[in-house]
């Protein structure tokens, strides 16, 4: 006859294996969870385009305010849309431009154009002279994410990102900003996430295979703004004056 288990006391429970880490990802970057998750949609800008776009605009105020002392209403009807394209360039160029990591992939919202691109489309990050993503359809440029220069930048430590950047397994909705080094480990901390957890589904029953092109598609809002202030400067200089 076996032992009798004493009353009060549990069976114990089979132990699980852990699987062993997948080779190239550290150990922050998990692989995909059940339900689809590949980390929170973080939206990265520059400090320093947010300041020229800042500056511009002030640049729009002053010549307006000058036109309207010195040459009074018809100096102002003249020449009022000039400060109109420095808004435009300040919001097209500098404010509006951002780089988008999310789940499905990465979204480069340039000037005059907005690219979409599957993680299963990434061949390699670039980050030397500014972030570009060398894709199956061709290299894709970010605006957004600027490569550092200077003699100043080669002497400092590279920025690291944290580990709420890194996180592969959130969810929500994070704004940070970096040059294309920070940003580039972050895409490259999701693509191997990616490949370690598999792609090509979403990760939930029933819901369609993630995109696998790469899509641009041409920001009409911003070309607008720029070819109208431009047009409309054009136009009444030469017609009121």
């Amino acid at each position: 006859m076996g032992r009798r288990r004493p009353q009060g006391t549990s069976r114990p429970e089979t132990c699980r294996r852990t699987p062993p880490a997948t080779a190239g990802v550290h150990s922050q970057h998990r692989r995909l969870s059940d339900d689809g998750g590949m980390g929170p949609t973080i939206v990265f800008r520059t400090t320093s385009a947010r300041v020229y776009a800042v500056i511009f605009w002030v640049v729009a105020v002053v010549l307006l305010v000058a036109f309207a002392t010195n040459g009074g209403l018809g100096e102002l009807l003249q020449y009022g849309a000039v400060p109109l394209v420095l808004v435009a360039v300040g919001w097209a160029v500098f404010w509006q431009p951002h780089v988008v990591v999310a789940p499905a992939g990465v979204t480069a919202a340039n000037v005059f154009t907005t690219v979409d691109v599957p993680w299963l489309t990434i061949d390699a990050v670039e980050t030397r002279w500014g972030l570009r993503l060398e894709t199956a359809d061709g290299r894709v440029n970010v605006w957004a994410a600027p490569a550092k220069g200077g003699i100043s930048n080669r002497r400092r430590e590279p920025d690291v990102p944290g580990v709420d950047l890194l996180d592969t397994e959130g969810t929500g909705r994070l704004s940070a900003t970096g040059d294309s080094r920070l940003v580039g480990q972050v895409i490259e901390a999701r693509l191997a996430a990616a490949r370690a957890g598999g792609v090509g589904t979403t990760g939930r029953t029933g819901e369609p295979a993630a995109p696998t092109q790469v899509r641009k598609r041409v920001n009409a809002v911003s070309i607008g703004l720029l070819a109208g202030s431009l047009a409309l400067a054009v136009l009444t200089a030469t017609t009121l004056g």
